[in-house]
C-alpha cells in the first residue's frame, strides 16, 4: 500500500484512468448509471482484491483507496520486461513502511470486467513477496466514477457521476448514514470518525485489512507507547522502534458504532508529517461490515450495515 507522498511523483504517475467496453445503460437524469460490476475477494492482506488482465496475463490486483497511485511489483515488472523510468532527482513515493520508491513502469494493458487502460503508469514497488498479487489500482483509477462496496455479496459496482444529489442508496429502504468527506491531493477519501471519544481524521483504507495508525499518532492522541497496558509486540524493526496492535473501546464513523476495535500502531522510520501520524486508516476488518457508496461527485460517503436490503 502506498501512502503519504514527497516530491512529483503525482505528475508523472497517477494519471490514468479506465475507458469502458460497450456502453454504458441509458438511465434519466436521476437515476443511477452503472458503468460495471466487478466480482471482488478478500484476503489476508487487503479488504478488495479485483481480478485484472495485464497484458493478456491474468492476475490479481489490490483496490487500494488509501495509496496515492497505481503500483506494480518489481519482480512482476522484471520478468514482463516493463519499460521503466527513474523519476527526478527527489521525486519518488514513501510507502507505509517507510520504504522510498523512485521508479515507474509502462504497461501497455490493464483491464477488469468491462474496463481498460493502456499505457499506464505505475510506481515499482520492491520488496513485494506475493506472486499472485502483483500491485494495487489507486484512486487514480476510480475518481471519475461513483465507487459502490458491496461486501457481503463481493461487488464493486461503479457508476456515472451524471445523477442526482443524495439519491444513490438503492439497495435498501432503512435509513442509511450520510457522512461527508474529504478527497486530498493524493485521492485520499478523508472522514470523520470518533475513536474512544476523540476526534480523528480517517482514511478510507480498502488496500488494508485492518485499520492502522502510526505510533506516534498514538502517543500523541492517547498517550499510547509501546509500554503501555494493552500495548502488544507484534513484530520488531530497527529503523521504525517496531510494530503493534491495541484494543480500543469504541470506533464511531457517521453514527455507526464498532465495539473494540483492535488497530494496529506502526513505528515510522520518516518521522516529521505530524498531520498524517495522527490520521486513522479505517481497513476492511471495519469497512467489511458495511455497505459502501463513495460518491466522489457529492464528496459524500453513505453507509449501512453490510447486510442491509
Amino acid at each position: 500500500m502506498v501512502k503519504p507522498w514527497k516530491g512529483a511523483v503525482l505528475g508523472a504517475a497517477s494519471v490514468c484512468a479506465f475507458s469502458i467496453l460497450g456502453n454504458a445503460r441509458a438511465a434519466d437524469t436521476c437515476q443511477l448509471k452503472m458503468v460495471a460490476s466487478l466480482d471482488f475477494v478478500s484476503t489476508d492482506e487487503s479488504a478488495v482484491v479485483l481480478p485484472v488482465i495485464l497484458d493478456n496475463i491474468p492476475v490479481k490486483m489490490i483496490v487500494d483507496t488509501g495509496g496515492v497511485a497505481t503500483t506494480i511489483s518489481d519482480d512482476w515488472a522484471r520478468d514482463q520486461r516493463l519499460r521503466r523510468h527513474k523519476l527526478e532527482r527527489g521525486a519518488g513515493v514513501y510507502g507505509y513502511d517507510g520504504n522510498f520508491m523512485d521508479s515507474i513502469a509502462y504497461i501497455p494493458s490493464v483491464q477488469t470486467g468491462t474496463l481498460h487502460a493502456s499505457d499506464v503508469r505505475a510506481i515499482i514497488q520492491p520488496g513485494w513477496l506475493d506472486k499472485e498479487i502483483v500491485g494495487t489500482l489507486g484512486p487514480d483509477f476510480f475518481l471519475q466514477y461513483e465507487v459502490e462496496l458491496d461486501f457481503a455479496a463481493h461487488k464493486m459496482n461503479l457508476f456515472s457521476q451524471d445523477h442526482c444529489p443524495g439519491q444513490v442508496v438503492y439497495w435498501t429502504h432503512d435509513p442509511a448514514a450520510a457522512i461527508p468527506i474529504k478527497i486530498d491531493g493524493a485521492g485520499h477519501i478523508v472522514a470523520d470518525v470518533t475513536l474512544d471519544g476523540k476526534e480523528v481524521k480517517a482514511i478510507v483504507d480498502t488496500g488494508a485489512t485492518t485499520s492502522v495508525m502510526k505510533m506516534a499518532g498514538a502517543t500523541s492522541l492517547f498517550d499510547l507507547t509501546p509500554s503501555s497496558p494493552g500495548v502488544t509486540k507484534i513484530s520488531s524493526n530497527e529503523a521504525t522502534g517496531g510494530n503493534y496492535k491495541y484494543t480500543f473501546k469504541t470506533l464511531t464513523l457517521g453514527g455507526i458504532n464498532f465495539n473494540n476495535p483492535t488497530v494496529y500502531l506502526i513505528g515510522d522510520a520518516n518521522p516529521g508529517q505530524e498531520t498524517f501520524s495522527r490520521e486513522l486508516l479505517l481497513g476492511g476488518h471495519q469497512l467489511s461490515k458495511l455497505h459502501l457508496f463513495i460518491s466522489y461527485k457529492e464528496r459524500m460517503l453513505y453507509a449501512t450495515s453490510a447486510g442491509a436490503h
